[in-house]
């Protein structure tokens, strides 16, 4: 396409001459200069990155470009096809701390047209799938200049920003019926897609300057998003999860929903788990995430289901306080690293940590969970099951005692009723010990460090 090898008009540019700087003939000052991306001085635009044989090496977080440049074009003077390639370009790369997890190894990956995926999911394993087309049409067209083009100055998007581009933690504080106090990560604005395009931009220019907003995309997929877009989705090999669901009907359920997720290199979803399956498809740049099962509850210490932070955990996995957390380090995680046409299956309950390698598109595809069976109920429960009994449990106190008191009234509950049979001695090692560690794991979740205590004013509301 144009702009990338030179020749031409519009983003490359052939020709050129001596012109005036801001003129729609663009940057060219000698005969054959420099054009937009790639060309010599061709149409007006935003100022090309740095020269760079290696742009992974030499890009991370942003582009440095000068100050000279900066001043010449705004975002919102740029074309958008301009303003699409500055703001998001999928070679952009970030560098991340390393995470505190033990990683024990890799999530497998198999062809989609390998029979063993119907038992990873049976089994609730995670696993990688190649070659599924799930997203296909996506994968194929599903670049920012593709999305800008059809969603560009119509619809308002759900956009989070946050200066911590490692804290995109969710929240919601309707939820927070227990009334704790808590620090929103990031601010939800309503933006069209171009708006986004020139807060990208704008950041982009910023490199790792401390005003710097990092901006993510979040958008469920509607019929309003476009002719073309919603061709688009139901080009999705919508045939694939109907096959999977009729393979698994004990585990998948009906499908829920559709979302995108765009963001820049570096922007992280901290640890937490979701209530319903994923299908989550790579279109566009890389993701890593940190896997860890559903037993993996009492180290990852979750926030309380009445806080607005609920399902997610409260440690820091680049910098855990072991004195508030100090059953951390038995926590075990598996890698995953999606590149574009990957496709991740995340069992309903696995706890996943998410890290943008680069400049980022996504498309997931959430199904619920199948409804039980009480005739089929496996014992002992497996650990997915286990999660979710220990949460309706919390759930169920805390709709009939003040949330703040559901910790004490476990505590009151377990402690001097099942460690210890009667006369002091000590229990035999079946139900009394499990009931404890599973009542104690439930607990777990109930204690916040200090800081997190319940305000005394009134709960937070959604910025």
């Amino acid at each position: 396409p144009a702009g990338v090898g030179g020749g031409g008009r519009g983003v490359a540019g052939g020709g050129g001459g001596r012109r005036a700087r801001r003129r729609p003939g663009g940057r060219g000052r000698r005969g054959g200069g420099r054009g937009g991306w790639g060309g010599g001085g061709g149409q007006g635009g935003l100022p090309p990155p740095p020269p760079a044989t290696n742009i992974f090496a030499e890009v991370s977080l942003g582009i440095s470009w000068s100050a000279r440049d900066m001043s010449e074009t705004s975002p919102s003077r740029s074309s958008l096809p301009h303003l699409a390639k500055a703001a998001h370009d999928p070679s952009r790369t970030a560098s991340l701390p390393p995470v505190r997890f033990n990683v024990e190894g890799a999530v497998p990956v198999i062809e989609a047209a390998d029979a063993s995926l119907v038992e990873y999911i049976l089994q609730n394993r995670p696993v990688i799938i190649r070659n599924s087309d799930l997203a296909g049409t996506a994968v194929e067209r599903w670049d920012v200049q593709y999305l800008a083009q059809h969603l560009g100055d119509s619809n308002r998007f759900d956009i989070y920003a946050g200066r911590n581009n490692l804290c995109f933690r969710y929240y919601d504080p309707e939820k927070n019926t227990g009334g704790y106090r808590f620090k929103p990560f990031t601010k939800k604005h309503s933006l069209t897609f171009r708006e986004f395009l020139e807060r990208l931009a704008e950041n982009a220019w910023k490199g790792k300057s401390e005003d710097k907003m990092y901006h993510y995309f979040q958008q469920t997929l509607y019929e309003g998003v476009g002719e073309s877009i919603a061709k688009d989705v139901k080009g999705f090999r919508w045939d694939l999860l109907t096959t999977l669901r009729a393979a698994a009907p004990a585990v998948l359920g009906g499908i829920k929903s559709s979302v995108v997720w765009i963001g820049p290199a570096g922007v992280v979803t901290p640890v937490h788990y979701d209530e319903a399956h994923n299908l989550f498809c790579q279109v566009r740049g890389s993701k890593r995430f940190y896997v860890l099962p559903p037993d993996a509850f009492p180290s990852l210490y979750p926030y309380p289901v009445a806080h607005a932070c609920d399902r997610q955990s409260q440690v820091d996995v680049y910098a855990p306080d072991l004195d508030r957390f100090p059953r951390f380090p038995q926590a075990r995680a598996l890698e995953a690293t999606l590149s574009q046409g990957d496709v991740l299956y995340l069992p309903a309950c696995w706890w996943h940590h998410v890290e943008s390698l680069s400049d980022s598109v996504s498309v997931n595809f959430w199904l619920e969970q199948a409804a039980a069976d009480p005739k089929a109920v496996q014992r002992p429960l497996p650990p997915h099951v286990l999660l979710s009994v220990r949460r309706n449990v919390e759930k169920m106190l805390a709709s009939v005692v003040p949330p703040r008191e559901v910790g004490p009234f476990l505590r009151e509950l377990v402690e001097g009723r099942f460690e210890w049979a009667d006369d002091g001695e000590a229990a035999p090692d079946h139900a009394p010990a499990t009931a404890s560690s599973t009542a104690s794991s439930t607990t777990s979740s109930t204690s916040l460090p200090p800081q997190s205590s319940p305000a005394h004013s009134s709960s937070p509301t959604q910025q």
